[in-house]
């Protein structure tokens, strides 16, 4: 999955106070991490594992994140838990994600897992199914968990304004700490339902384009670093160094124009100019103004007149 794995990944390591309740429908509180490679050999890498406690009993939680439906997950989970049963002494709750509904109309495999031997059932495991794409956005929304809202993209009836509202939220609800990956997480999310284009633009517009925050926006560093990519390519005959200086300046001239445009439109043939020209040492600072100075204060900072051609 890429960068959706690794925002996944990011949303569970810092919502798990929240979310791991939810999830298990336990009255958790989380402990810790337990590793995840478990040995002996074969190595398994299962997505997570959190030390919780329940009531006064500690116990584990495996939470696995899956796009497409696995029919042999039972068996994974079985795998995963009665391993890490064996090495911490714990007994474990195995939770699945499910992000998007088959294409072929295939649901995922059903609690318990069960294996037998000549018919006769020796073994069977227990796991928690949350199918995201069954969800509504208002089991979302009015879950009471701000930590939740980065799913709301994955649930069946979620719209480009529902994602807006709950960015929304996001900005005004969730702990200090907390706004800034959680709302880089809804984005990077919500990129995958309706473009980067749009999560973009509503990242920027409710964070006033801020630079400081856009830097902790996921989709915001894939567009630096594809700029930064061009600059090295087209600067291979200067050298490498020289070519990864110019991709981070074109990156940042490409960032001062989107920002100008989503918030003036269309720019002008003397401000594209002036930006070409600008002074790399002075775009940071170039791009925090355009988030919110006025147009003709912008002009001003590029040496340009009031008069907008």
């Amino acid at each position: 999955m890429g960068v959706m794995d690794q925002g996944f990944k990011a949303w569970l390591d810092s919502s798990k106070e929240k979310v791991l309740p939810w999830m298990t429908g336990q009255p958790v509180e989380y402990l810790g991490t337990f590793p995840k490679e478990l040995a002996p050999a074969p190595q398994l890498l299962p997505d997570s594992f959190y030390r919780v406690l329940v009531k006064k009993q500690e116990c584990l939680v495996n939470v696995e994140v899956q796009a497409a439906v696995d029919p042999d997950m039972g068996r994974r989970l079985y795998e995963y838990g009665s391993r890490a049963r064996l090495e911490s002494g714990l007994p474990v709750f195995s939770v699945v994600l499910w992000l998007f509904k088959d294409k072929q109309g295939h649901r995922p495999p059903v609690s318990p897992y069960r294996e037998y031997i000549e018919g006769e059932l020796i073994t069977t495991w227990k796991f928690v199914n949350i199918e995201l794409y069954r969800l509504t956005p208002d089991a979302i929304m009015k879950a009471g968990i701000i930590e939740l809202l980065p799913l709301l993209p994955f649930t069946n009836g979620a719209t480009r304004g529902l994602v807006e509202q709950a960015m929304q939220r996001v900005k005004e609800e969730a702990p200090t700490g907390q706004v800034k990956p959680l709302a880089g997480l809804l984005g990077l999310f919500a990129s995958r339902f309706y473009g980067k284009a749009f999560a973009l633009d509503l990242f920027g517009r409710l964070f006033m384009y801020n630079t400081e925050i856009m830097q902790e926006f996921p989709l915001f560093r894939d567009m630096m670093a594809e700029a930064e990519a061009r600059g090295e390519a087209r600067g291979e005959a200067k050298g490498k160094a020289e070519g990864k200086a110019e991709g981070k300046v074109e990156g940042e001239r490409d960032l001062l124009r989107r920002i100008l445009e989503r918030r003036f439109g269309p720019l002008s043939e003397d401000m594209q100019q002036a930006i070409t020209a600008t002074d790399p040492s002075v775009l940071p600072d170039l791009a925090l103004a355009a988030g919110t100075e006025s147009l003709e204060q912008v002009r001003a900072r590029l040496g340009l007149s009031d008069s907008i051609s």
